[in-house]
């Protein structure tokens, strides 16, 4: 997570705004205002605070400008009011650190400094991704969403937002069943560090190649695509791009786009396809997410779309998210045990859509320059903070190495828990 200050700015017409701060910093504050007007009875010089104000709040704040306070903490506020006569008063800063202020996507506020979305990969290697062969190859298509296997019976097991604490146990559970996954992976989500720069996770990434699974793109800080620009959707794919490179020699070229939102009225679709990217939706939604602490939810929620499915004819894409523990281990027991029952086969999203495991990968291509774009920090008022690779140990190309060999290795000679059915006519995804 980003160790840098994530600003908060409170405009200078403010009132009635919530300000997480401890007990002691709520009666200095009131104390000041109190000695500046009497609320009471000066209700006439009280102005409304702006529509659509909507602050970030944190367990910790760093010191406000000019000023040493207590650390601050929700959920105490204090109701700050603010006269005409105050008006002129310079706005007061907030800044923040930590995953309560910088995590993103959801708790940083990015047109007002840097937030977890501006961390950069690791800078192993100068490569320029602008360089990379990007061509449409094969009849698997590009640039639109496929919701559905090509194969009869084969379900597409896939997990979202990971790496998390919960894929150790999860790559577990999957090599129990002896069954291949997807990993839709993000590089910097939820506060958890860069993937190529925080040990755990690269770890992690090198076992899913190394074990057989598929390591997919969920982009890098996990942001709607459908609300970027072109130049910003670019960053967030190719960032991961580098990262995934960083840690295993090659990159994806399946996405699944946050939130399930990449259409073509706003420029993503086509983006994607540019890209080279196969997008991945999904045609049963195990509903983790809202159901987080209610196994027995998902389990219905699963099962009525599953047993919907044509025995015979019927194939699907599952989406999950080994952030949900309950989901990752134990909803994932249960699909593995009904696919068995019913005669399906789970696999990697590559394989239900009939794309051979060396397909679904791309080598980015070495240059002597950095790619700059991939690393533009999208808040430009906004200093970048001192990058943390300085300290990492060098990129091992041992490790590298073997990880490749290993995932050739397990692509070739891991069985699948029953004798996969030739692949039939294509049908329309």
């Amino acid at each position: 997570m980003s160790g840098s200050p994530c600003p908060l700015f409170f405009p200078t017409a403010l009132t009635a705004t919530r300000v997480g701060v401890a007990q002691s910093m709520a009666s200095a504050v009131m104390e000041a205002y109190t000695a500046v007007l009497d609320v009471k009875t000066d209700t006439a010089n009280v102005i409304s605070p702006p529509l659509g104000t909507n602050h970030p709040r944190s367990s910790f704040v760093a010191p406000i400008t000019r000023a040493t306070v207590p650390t601050l903490k929700d959920p105490i506020a204090v109701l700050v009011t603010v006269a005409r006569k105050m008006e002129n008063v310079v706005p007061v800063k907030i800044t923040g650190v930590g995953k309560d202020f910088c995590a993103v996507p959801d708790k940083c506020q990015h047109k007002y400094g840097f937030c977890d979305s501006d961390i950069k990969p690791q800078e192993t290697e100068y490569f320029n991704s602008s360089a990379d062969d990007r061509s449409h190859v094969g009849e698997i298509p590009y640039g639109k969403f496929i919701r559905t296997c090509q194969v009869p019976r084969l379900l597409g097991l896939s997990f979202d937002d990971g790496p998390s604490e919960n894929t150790a146990d999860l790559l577990d559970v999957l090599q129990d069943y002896n069954v291949r996954a997807t990993f839709f992976v993000t590089g910097v989500s939820g506060g958890k560090g860069a993937i190529d720069q925080t040990d755990q996770w690269r770890e992690l990434i090198l076992r899913m190649v190394d074990e057989g699974h598929q390591v997919a793109s969920h982009t890098w800080s996990h942001r709607n695509l459908n609300n970027l620009t072109s130049s910003q959707r670019w960053s967030e794919m190719v960032k991961l791009e580098q990262a995934l490179f960083n840690i295993i020699g090659k990159y994806s070229n399946y996405v699944r786009p946050p939130y399930v939102q990449c259409n073509e009225s706003s420029g993503c679709l086509k983006d994607l396809g540019d890209l080279g990217y196969h997008v991945i939706g999904w045609s049963i939604d195990s509903s983790d997410y809202r159901h987080e602490n209610d196994l027995d939810a998902m389990i219905r929620e699963f099962d009525a779309s599953f047993d919907a499915i044509d025995p015979d004819t019927g194939s699907a894409i599952i989406i999950q998210h080994d952030t949900i523990r309950k989901s990752a281990i134990d909803l994932t027991k249960h699909i593995i045990n009904r696919a068995q029952e019913k005669g399906f086969f789970p696999v990697p999203v590559s394989q239900c859509v009939g794309d051979e495991p060396e397909q679904s990968y791309r080598v980015a291509v070495k240059t002597d320059q950095r790619n700059e774009t991939a690393t533009t920090n999208e808040s430009d008022s906004t200093p970048t903070p001192e990058s943390s690779a300085a300290k990492l140990a060098p990129f091992r190309w041992s490790r590298y190495l073997v990880s490749l060999l290993g995932s050739a290795r397990a692509y070739r000679s891991a069985p699948v828990p029953l004798a996969i059915p030739p692949k039939k006519a294509k049908t329309e995804l």
